[in-house]
């Protein structure tokens, strides 16, 4: 028997047209899609919306004050837990390397579109060693460029809808890769394209201290939103 296929990267699709992003005078990408609210991602889940709110906006937490102090980075794909225990794999979660950040945020809103679809929004520039690697994706009008969650939750509960919900316990920062857990998060619904529309110890570079009793369920509290880490997720708690 004889196979054929041809796949081709769609240019046009629900979230917009994939093309070369523009950046201002000082370097930032503005309005990039970071995450939707209130809206069950690719990997089954829906996050609760005031939870994860709260875990940007609120002034005690490390992601309020990271970016307000001007250090709020994220890194080039999120990081690999699966040879690392229980332990070592939370306090890898929380703790952003300088040395695999590829992006820094200097602004985050929430954009709510016509049809009443809620956006998470940031401006962001390639910064650090993986930065060149972000502003390519960027510059590349064939490729993606897209941000994703990196949180601690509660353990997923299924709802009616066959999706899990899942409380957002601490928002860490937003990761960049190729593959959103949202289809609308990506660079093709940057604003201004064309054709478009808790805390630290001693600083904020230190791991956040969680209670023991999170580590029970690693695989289950940790909240990467992109496609391919979901799955290293799955198979590696199997």
């Amino acid at each position: 028997m004889q196979f054929q296929l041809s796949i081709q990267t769609l240019t046009t699709t629900v979230a917009g047209t994939l093309r070369k992003a523009k950046k201002n005078d000082k370097g930032f990408y503005e309005g990039v899609p970071l995450t939707v609210l209130g809206a069950v991602s690719r990997n089954n889940y829906y996050y609760d919306p005031a939870s994860l709110v709260n875990a940007m906006g609120n002034p005690n937490t490390r992601f309020y004050k990271a970016l307000l102090g001007g250090g709020l980075n994220g890194e080039w794909g999120h990081p690999d837990t699966s040879a690392l225990t229980e332990e070592q794999a939370i306090k890898r979660t929380l703790n952003v390397l300088e040395q695999q950040t590829s992006h820094y945020f200097n602004r985050i809103w929430i954009d709510t579109l016509s049809d009443g679809t809620q956006l998470v929004r940031g401006d962001v520039k390639p910064f650090g060693v993986y930065g060149k690697y972000l502003e390519e994706a960027f510059n590349d009008e064939h490729h993606d460029a897209a941000f994703s969650l990196r949180s601690i939750t509660s353990d997923p509960v299924k709802r009616g809808d066959g999706s899990y919900f899942r409380k957002v316990l601490a928002l860490i920062t937003y990761d960049g890769l190729s593959l959103p857990g949202y289809e609308l998060a990506s660079k093709r619904g940057m604003l201004g394209q064309e054709g478009f529309m808790q805390i630290a110890e001693e600083g904020f570079h230190r791991p956040i201290q969680v209670e023991h009793a999170m580590l029970d369920s690693m695989y289950e509290t940790i909240g990467y939103e992109s496609w391919q880490c979901q799955e290293v997720l799955e198979y590696s708690s199997v």
